[in-house]
């Protein structure tokens, strides 16, 4: 067995003689997706449903996150990215389970379609997908339409209610969830012992 459970992209070279060349050739051919270790940070866990995010409850996390091929890609090709959500590898890791919708946000908002409380025991192995905890705060374009619409009253000379103004201010929501991005670096992608094994097994050696 290897060393290690995953392997830095800087070692592969020296160690397995695998180059970048190789790694960017099975992230595109076969599928590899880079991992990257994460300190302890609050997520927002779920899965996507109709191409929309589900969240079943909230939990702290360190431990692998896993990319997609895109974006794996893209760290390979620009060195570095930014993304708004990853896979999480390692359930065990996951701690201070909550199942509670813990915002006054009205759902479904941007990245958050709806809130449906579960056991973390149902999360299906490398398909935990996880967005960063969102800051909630005040919506700014309601206050901006509230503004327009205090204005407009008290210069309409007619006395007549701005009924379009204040429509489009009911329909604004009152809080809006911000949710922040993963910055992460070529430098510190790494790669899934298991994965070595699986796609270069010529320059792995297990025994």
């Amino acid at each position: 067995m290897l060393d290690k459970k995953y392997y830095n992209l800087n070692e592969l070279d020296t160690l397995f003689q695998i180059s970048i060349a190789d790694i960017n050739y099975a992230v595109e051919k076969k599928d590899l997706g880079l991992v990257f270790h994460r300190k302890a940070t609050k997520y927002l866990i779920g899965s996507l449903s109709n191409r929309k995010f589900v969240s079943i409850g909230s939990a702290t996390y360190e431990g692998l996150i896993k990319l997609d091929k895109k974006t794996s890609l893209e760290v390979i090709k620009q060195k570095s990215t930014t993304v708004d959500r990853a896979l999480l590898l390692q359930m065990e890791n996951i701690k201070d389970w909550s199942g509670n919708y813990p915002f006054n946000c009205e759902l479904p908002s941007s990245r958050l379609n709806a809130w449906a409380p579960k056991e973390p025991q149902i999360l299906d192995g490398d398909k935990i997908l996880a967005f960063p905890y969102p800051k909630e705060k005040q919506n700014p374009f309601k206050s901006t339409t509230e503004s327009s619409v205090s204005v407009t009253e008290e210069t309409n000379d007619s006395n007549k209610q701005p009924d379009r103004l204040k429509e489009k201010s009911k329909q604004q929501a009152d809080f809006i969830l911000d949710f922040p991005k993963i910055e992460l670096e070529l430098k510190d992608a790494c790669i899934l012992s298991s994965k070595l094994i699986e796609l270069f097994p010529s320059k792995v050696s297990v025994s």
